[in-house]
């Protein structure tokens, strides 16, 4: 390192020393106190980015406990002949009417009362992915009266859309023979299409 720096060290430590008293002491005060501003500030922003990386994080698990639970249940009881979804948003089983344009207002007063709600699983057709019905899995939350008024909703909602919707109480274990004959293909109704699977 050039030996010019250190003169310039050194010049300046003896120029310090020979401060009154007074400047002295206010000269290394104004050093400790930008020294702490300067670690705040790098605090604060250090904490800032930490907050701004944890706004959104992964809830790990799709389902909760319950629901997983029943859900590989559910999936034995009917593998033979549908593919079962979970968690899915009813705005992606039913529609709003067709003749109602997306320019109409009450198109999207309707459409807001669906988009926003799920079914805790969908049963599709192996074949084509049609849907076969929805299954909700009634634990003790829907005995609130705010769940009510929201099953109400949905219960008539699917069968204004002439889809099956099927309660089953959660339970200690399930009867996989009395999933397959309730989820039996020959209890629902399919709609005639022309879709067929995509290979």
């Amino acid at each position: 390192m050039d030996n010019s720096f250190f003169h310039f060290i050194t010049w300046s430590w003896t120029k310090l020393i020979t401060l009154p008293q007074g400047l002295f002491y206010a000269f290394w005060g104004s050093v400790i106190a930008l020294t702490l501003l300067l670690v705040v500030t790098v605090w604060r922003k250090g904490k800032s980015v930490i907050n701004r990386a944890k706004t959104y994080e992964s809830r790990h698990f799709l389902c909760t406990p319950t629901e997983t639970k029943f859900f590989f249940t559910l999936h034995e009881a009917v593998n033979e002949h549908y593919y079962v979804f979970a968690k899915v948003r009813i705005a992606d089983v039913i529609q709003v009417n067709k003749s109602l344009n997306q320019n109409d207002p009450n198109f999207w007063k309707v459409f807001n009362k669906i988009s926003g709600k799920h079914v805790d699983f969908v049963l599709c057709h192996k074949k084509n992915l049609a849907i076969v019905c929805a299954v909700e899995l009634d634990d003790a939350s829907h005995q609130r009266g705010d769940r009510k008024a929201r099953d109400k909703f949905v219960n008539a909602t699917f069968a204004e859309a002439g889809i099956a919707l099927v309660h089953i109480p959660v339970q200690a274990s399930y009867a996989l023979e009395e999933l397959k004959q309730l989820l039996h293909p020959n209890n629902f109704k399919f709609k005639k299409s022309n879709r067929t699977r995509v290979e």
